[in-house]
């Protein structure tokens, strides 16, 4: 078995501007709104003009990391043999599901989707993974932070 080093395949205005679609555009702008609103609601008593503005710049910053742990990543798998990309596969499949994230079915014979668990309004479908079989060849796409982490997992064991 022979695994490929990661390779970031968002776009390239994407290393500024991490958001993938208008639905994550939207999930984070009302994350960011309930944030403000409710650090305002509890700062109500704290009446000092400079701290509003560090408390809107923060509520964005602390946004970011999630935005760009989301952003793409692949690498690909040369197995060696049929059998032997089954066994990764399974491997792939169990690995993932301990991560928390079940199998979304699939596109055609080779995709799989895995989607994570949590409900649809708290997760991106931009956190999703594709796994795609091309004969001995696994390539698998997925969010960074995880497919870093599913990368390491099947080369360590």
């Amino acid at each position: 078995m022979k695994i490929s080093a990661l390779e970031n395949v968002e776009r390239s205005w994407n290393r500024y501007f991490p958001i993938q679609s208008l639905r994550q555009l939207a999930s984070v702008s009302v994350f960011y709104l309930v944030t403000v609103r409710l650090l305002l609601w509890l700062l109500n008593s704290a009446d000092e003009s400079g701290s509003w503005a560090f408390l809107y710049v923060g509520v964005a910053a602390g946004s970011v990391p999630a935005l760009i742990i989301a952003l793409p990543q692949v690498f690909r798998i040369e197995a060696g043999s049929h059998r032997s990309a089954e066994l990764i596969l399974k491997r792939i499949d169990e690995l993932l599901i301990f991560r928390g994230y079940r199998n979304a079915g699939s596109d055609s014979v080779s995709d799989s989707h895995y989607a994570t668990k949590l409900p649809a309004i708290l997760s991106w479908k931009e956190s999703e993974f594709v796994v795609r079989r091309q004969g001995e060849t696994i390539i698998v796409r997925g969010p960074r932070w995880s497919t870093g982490w599913l990368r390491n997992q099947l080369m360590n064991g």
